[in-house]
């Protein structure tokens, strides 16, 4: 991968880059799944930020990065946070992830 430039903002990163072998999605993948793992960590170890989120979102992705049958595409992965989603005995949230047919 050859990185040309990055921009960190507060609720996300751009990242201009090139994969060598034209292999995106594993490039994107890889740095979805150590997010992923930060995120978790820090839920985890910090009873103030686990409140942020309901335990409906850390159980979804930790089910979605386990299933290894997804054929996942790693194109565009969201989550969406509705009204409901603070209230914490009731949290709704939806998780869209990107499939390959």
């Amino acid at each position: 991968m050859e990185l040309f430039c990055w921009c960190i903002m507060p609720s996300h990163v751009h990242l201009i880059l090139r994969a060598k072998e034209n292999n995106p999605e594993i490039i994107l993948g890889e740095i979805q799944r150590i997010h992923i793992q930060a995120k978790v960590k820090t839920i985890e170890s910090n009873l103030q930020e686990s409140r942020k989120m309901p335990e409906a979102i850390l159980k979804t992705w930790t089910e979605i990065w386990q299933d290894t049958q997804l054929n996942r595409a790693y194109r565009a992965d969201v989550t969406v946070h509705k009204q409901k989603y603070f209230d914490a005995d009731h949290a709704v949230v939806e998780t869209y992830i990107s499939i390959i047919d």
